[in-house]
């Protein structure tokens, strides 16, 4: 899911819950990266807010990186399928 028209703006999704599919907590969305010459979204920054040893990518500070292809729905949360990205 690439495409956030529906959405009033990206601050509207700002420290909703991101949730793996399997429905373990993740932590809050804190920011979103888009490719500049397509608009399409990148990739998910989230804060964690769990002590599970997961396999993804962080940044320096801590934060959760996921890619835009492991988006499943946004909603009241973001549901993410951890396997894609794998």
């Amino acid at each position: 899911m690439t495409n956030l028209e529906h959405l009033k703006s990206a601050k509207a999704l700002s420290r909703i819950p991101v949730i793996s599919v399997d429905g373990t907590k993740i932590g809050n969305l804190d920011n979103l990266s888009f490719d500049p010459s397509s608009g399409n979204l990148t990739e998910l920054l989230v804060e964690p807010t769990t002590t599970l040893k997961l396999e993804l990518p962080t940044t320096k500070d801590g934060r959760f990186i996921i890619p835009s292809v492991a988006v499943k729905a946004i909603k009241d949360v973001v549901l993410v399928d951890l396997n894609v990205t794998r």
